[in-house]
């Protein structure tokens, strides 16, 4: 037997250890199909599992036999060829791949425009018709009529993309129905009090920890953001649609498991508060739970482009969600691998002109535009170009215009990133000295930004043997995770699928 016990017992771990070799054989050099080497194990071995098993071991061991999406986009980016089955990928096998994806990037923007058209009767352009969408609204409450927008014959993905697109149309169209979202003279919404604003703020300080090594302080903020959540239900957040989108394609890229649990839970908890199975919150989150959580990010740019499209339809150019809307997904698509940086930085830079060469637009609006054009820079090791936008953030000229505003610390930030990159070690510690006393001061100890920065600058001083210094901070940081997280459990993952 594998394990020494019954003939029904399944594998110990031991047994799946000292099966390993012969199970990477059968499954990656042989290209055995997964069903047949199960029966192989188990009629010639005694090794008996359940294919869900198998699918743990095979992803826990890293054993593929066809190209990953990102191991493409690095090749296209940096050539270096990827590996399958402990062999570099042929040539063939790499450009038959970017045949598919184009194909598939076709039918995904195919998708985008196809949920697009309910919305627009031609007659008044960025102006949504308020009888074209079969939206029910009445007394504040919205909800979806169903309308036959899905051809049976579509697959399950791309008609959970066009639900999840559609959801986002039928909720921003009936707040504007029934005057809930009401433009001001400057064709924008004030989203100052959007807790949207702070829940997708929340997830990425959770990032930020996660990739420093500090899961216990990110799972203490997981549950803030959860607390969060439930403000943003109760409320009419403009913004939580096209911050989900990047929230879940952000988490299921590198923490797939946490992406799971999260969502599972987003989505029960929206179903007992907003208790209408029609309410499109609830349906954004059961359409994007029918997808693959670990194959989301394959539909980055369908999501992201449907998003930006209710955006345009609903917003006038110069205001600043649309603004922002184009903005964000350039920067965030590029981050994710989904887009090239230079196609980022372009269509940024297109944005920044656009805005320079209108009338009347807020000088803050470019300087904001421009700091999100240096975060691309950054992740594209541009540092010289990152370090020439940083500054003409910083000029003396621009010091009234961004005085207290997010921008400030933020810059401060990016100025720490790339003198960091840089090795230029104390003006890295200057700028991060700069922006933590700014926070604390500004937001104090209990907010997320804040907590973001103590923990970078934490970090960095140790890399810098720093560590009388780094010690203060870190009993600072704890303070700060003590007083925003006061009153939330310490929880795991595990306590997250039972929540939800």
């Amino acid at each position: 037997m594998a394990d020494g016990g019954s003939q029904t017992a399944f594998a110990s771990a031991a047994a799946w250890d000292s099966h390993r070799a012969i199970i990477t054989d059968l499954y990656q050099a042989r290209n055995m199909p997964l069903t047949q080497v199960m029966q192989y194990m188990e009629s010639r071995h005694g090794f008996k599992a359940t294919m869900k098993m198998y699918k743990h071991r095979i992803k826990q061991w890293n054993l593929r036999k066809n190209l990953r999406a990102q191991d493409v986009e690095e090749f296209v980016r940096s050539k270096k060829t990827p590996e399958i089955r402990g062999a570099k990928a042929s040539q063939e096998r790499i450009e038959k791949y970017l045949r598919q994806r184009d194909r598939l990037t076709k039918k995904h923007d195919h998708v985008a425009q196809h949920t697009r058209s309910p919305l627009h009767d031609g007659r008044n352009p960025g102006v949504a018709s308020s009888t074209a969408l079969a939206v029910a609204a009445h007394n504040n409450t919205v909800r979806i009529l169903k309308p036959p927008l899905f051809s049976p014959r579509s697959p399950d993905v791309l008609r959970a993309l066009e639900g999840s697109i559609h959801a986002m149309r039928s909720y921003t169209s009936a707040h504007f129905d029934t005057k809930a979202w009401v433009l001001d003279s400057r064709g924008d919404l004030d989203v100052s009090k959007d807790p949207a604003l702070e829940w997708h703020g929340t997830w990425y300080t959770v990032r930020h920890l996660m990739d420093a090594g500090k899961a216990k302080e990110a799972f203490r903020v997981v549950q803030k953001s959860n607390q969060v959540f439930e403000k943003v239900l109760a409320s009419d957040s403009p913004t939580f649609f096209s911050s989900a989108f990047i929230v879940f394609l952000g988490l299921s890229g590198s923490w797939p498991d946490l992406a799971a649990s999260v969502l599972r839970y987003m989505h029960s908890l929206s179903r007992i508060i907003l208790k209408d199975s029609d309410h499109p919150m609830i349906e954004l989150l059961s359409n994007i739970r029918k997808i693959e959580i670990g194959e989301l990010p394959k539909y980055g740019r369908t999501l992201t482009n449907g998003s930006v499209a209710v955006i345009q339809d609903f917003f006038p150019f110069h205001s600043k969600i649309h603004v922002e809307a184009i903005i964000d997904a350039a920067r965030d698509l590029f981050q994710l691998g989904i887009v090239d940086g230079d196609s980022a930085v372009s269509q940024i830079l297109a944005i920044i002109r656009q805005l320079e060469a209108s009338d009347g637009v807020d000088p803050y609006r470019i300087l904001s535009a421009k700091r999100e054009l240096t975060y691309v820079y950054l992740w594209k090791k541009d540092y010289t170009s990152a370090l020439k936008t940083v500054s003409e953030i910083l000029l003396p000229s621009n010091r009234e215009v961004i005085k207290g505003m997010f921008t400030e610390p933020v810059s401060y930030r990016l100025l720490f990133q790339i003198h960091k990159e840089l090795g230029n070690r104390q003006e890295a510690i200057t700028a991060c000295r700069k922006v933590v006393e700014f926070c604390v001061d500004r937001y104090g100890l209990a907010d997320d930004f804040t907590i973001d920065n103590l923990s970078a600058f934490e970090s960095y001083l140790r890399e810098c043997g720093n560590i009388e210094e780094a010690d203060q901070v870190k009993e600072t940081l704890k303070g700060a995770m003590d007083e925003l997280c006061s009153g939330i459990e310490e929880l795991g993952v595990d306590s997250l699928d039972e929540a939800a």
